[in-house]
């Protein structure tokens, strides 16, 4: 395997030899194996069960584009456990690439570089998820009853934090742990946090400490748009940029990103005539 490796290095001018370092939550990393189940991610075309969301799917467009942009050497995940800690890995070189999208204005004034878009302005509607215990906050309607509610976010979230802040909840508390949030929410500390639609048939967010549910009819709309963040002194850089750059590019020419976005119920139809919530 070795021999054969570097064989391929040998031939592929894109490749310098290293390994493609996207780094990602480990929760993501973990639910991307179970969503492909032992399938290689090249082939991966239509995504079905509880693994498939938002930054599963997008770990693996990542994946797919760097593969069809050229890059030919080992690809390796690393786990990150905040959005900050995600963000500083990629600007020190430690990762070449995020493997979910961040917002472009927390890429302003920083060390990176930013990929064609993978979610464009106005596209990402969130949903308001709460307990399925927490009937006070799934019966909520509109903005004036969803003021009497508490939200989890993270600060470094700095659009979500900027919605649900101008949104005037009874609270918002700051968390930058993803599974921190989600049990805050299923005790029932606070009444909801934002996620992306989900494709389960009654929208659910499934997770380790329970299940949570969307508040139904409603939506916010969280302004700007989405990249992967881009290394400038990653371990192979150079190629994963060049890659990365023509391989987005054809996958969002051949309508893969939508589809897969589309599978993950981060697109979905039903949920264009929902009630906006924020301006």
């Amino acid at each position: 395997m070795r021999r054969r490796l570097l064989l391929v290095c040998a031939l592929t001018s894109s490749l310098a030899c290293q390994a493609a370092v996207i780094v990602a939550p480990q929760d993501v990393i973990d639910d991307y194996r179970a969503m492909l189940a032992g399938h290689a991610p090249e082939q991966a075309r239509q995504l079905t069960g509880p693994h498939v969301r938002r930054d599963t799917v997008e770990l693996l467009i990542t994946v797919q584009a760097l593969r069809q942009g050229g890059y030919a050497g080992p690809i390796r995940f690393t786990a990150a456990d905040s959005y900050a800690r995600t963000l500083l890995d990629v600007e020190t070189g430690r990762a070449d690439l995020t493997g979910t999208s961040v917002w472009a204005q927390d890429l302003q004034g920083r060390d990176l570089d930013a990929s064609l878009p993978l979610i464009r302005d106005g596209q990402f509607s969130a949903g308001l998820f709460a307990a399925s215990a927490n009937l006070k906050a799934l019966g909520c309607r509109t903005l004036a009853e969803v003021r009497s509610l508490k939200a989890v976010s993270n600060r470094a979230w700095t659009v979500d934090w900027r919605v649900l802040s101008s949104m005037r909840l009874a609270g918002l508390e700051n968390v930058p742990v993803w599974s921190s949030m989600v049990r805050m929410v299923a005790s029932g500390r606070v009444d909801f946090l934002l996620a992306p639609f989900q494709p389960a048939p009654d929208g659910s967010l499934s997770t380790p400490d329970g299940v949570l549910l969307p508040i139904q009819g409603v939506r916010v709309v969280l302004p700007g748009s989405r990249h992967l963040a881009l290394s400038r002194h990653g371990p192979d850089s150079a190629a994963v940029q060049k890659a990365m750059r023509l391989g987005l590019a054809e996958l969002e020419k051949d309508g893969r990103v939508r589809d897969f976005y589309r599978q993950s119920g981060f697109i979905t139809p039903q949920t264009v005539s929902y009630r906006r919530l924020n301006p």
